[in-house]
């Protein structure tokens, strides 16, 4: 058989199997919605007076106690404003206090009503980033935002800046990740070094290793706690080797934050490699060649950009679990010190996939996406048809 003719069938056949694959390549999701639900997770806050107002297309629109809000289309910027906040623990009463937090949930335009928003997989590649601004009056209350992860799957977690580095203290804050059930734990700390730097000398390194070793087993001298979460509580174990391990090499990155700071907070997700992309997504998967990461990027007041470089999930999902919801959270801890305590948290500056001016990387940001069957059809279609050509 002539070699062009070979070629020819070749491409006809991949075609034809082609059209009846599924491709698993997803593109980068932007979200043209936001849900805004005021959740207030303990009765004991009341009464406070929660208003939130947002812009779009240069107008301006504001609700106050609205329990949830659908915002079409996603605004350029969103604020939630809180007065009368109040606690029973006074500054001094410590592991007390009381807290209301509220989440601001991305979602797409098939939901209507109080949809639970988009739901992230594992394989979507996403580049979000934002400015957020805190602003209180008292900053021995402590404030928080940031971008929350919740999965069935695999629990929650989250990329924060607070307003001081206590529950009650005096700031300045922190930039860090909480609940490390889903993200890579990091943290752009102004009075430590990264999670897993046991020593405290400003680097996650092998005399790390050394406190965790002379200490495993230890709930007393827990200078080595570096997951505290679950069944390693209060205890130096396996958890606290995982956190040193994955953090190793890393350096401390200096950045402090106070009330009234703008900050710009970008998280960039990058999928795990694949062996056979046409297996489904399963937690343990042993398809996963390379593990997916994620980079945390911040700015304040438009200084210098600083990076956590690309960190490795060590989940069991290897990544961004099946089925992930990722919203905006604002929480406060407040105490009965400051009975009518008032703040505002402000989102504003949105870039989500370069989809809006920023930082993204733009909409070819993701996954590589498999020949279209029609191109491979053509392409099949010009060998045969060179073939006859070359008989005549």
């Amino acid at each position: 058989m002539h070699r062009l003719h070979r070629v020819g069938l070749l491409l006809f056949a991949v075609a034809v199997a082609n059209l009846g694959a599924t491709s698993h390549a997803q593109s980068p999701y932007v979200p043209n919605k936001l849900f805004s639900a005021i959740y207030n997770a303990y009765s004991d806050l009341f009464p406070t007076t929660v208003t939130q107002t947002w812009v779009q297309n240069g107008v301006t629109s504001s609700n106050t106690n609205q329990f949830f809000t659908p915002i079409t289309p996603f605004p350029s910027s969103y604020q939630l404003a809180e007065s009368g906040m109040t606690g029973s623990c006074a500054s001094t009463s410590p592991g007390c206090f009381q807290r209301d937090e509220h989440v601001i949930r991305f979602a797409n335009t098939a939901e209507s009503g109080q949809g639970t928003g988009h739901l992230y997989q594992r394989r979507e590649a996403w580049d979000y980033a934002f400015d957020l601004k805190i602003q209180t009056p008292n900053t021995s209350v402590r404030k928080e935002a940031g971008l929350y992860f919740t999965s069935p799957n695999a629990g929650n977690s989250m990329l924060i800046v607070t307003s001081n580095n206590t529950f009650y203290g005096n700031g300045p804050g922190e930039i860090t990740t909480i609940y490390p059930d889903i993200l890579p734990q990091y943290a752009f700390a102004s009075n430590s070094g990264p999670v897993g730097d046991y020593n405290l000398n400003g680097n996650v390194d092998a005399a790390d290793y050394v406190v965790w070793r002379s200490t495993l087993g230890s709930t007393t001298d827990l200078r080595a706690n570096g997951n505290n979460d679950g069944a390693s509580a209060d205890l130096i174990d396996q958890a606290d080797y995982d956190t040193w391990r994955a953090a190793f090499g890393q350096g401390n990155v200096s950045a402090p934050y106070h009330v009234g700071d703008t900050l710009r907070m970008r998280a960039i997700y990058t999928p795990p490699v694949l062996a056979d992309p046409s297996q489904p997504d399963i937690a343990n998967d042993p398809n996963v060649t390379t593990a997916g990461t994620i980079e945390y990027r911040v700015s304040i007041n438009g200084g210098p950009v600083l990076s956590s470089g690309p960190l490795a999930f060590t989940n069991a999902w290897k990544g961004i679990p099946k089925d992930t919801l990722i919203q905006l959270r604002v929480q406060n801890l407040a105490t009965s010190d400051f009975p009518n305590d008032s703040s505002t948290v402000t989102f504003n500056n949105f870039d989500l996939n370069g989809d809006l001016p920023g930082t993204g990387f733009g909409a070819g940001f993701g996954t590589v996406p498999e020949p279209a069957s029609w191109l491979l059809l053509a392409m099949s279609g010009f060998g045969w048809a060179a073939f006859r050509k070359k008989r005549v």
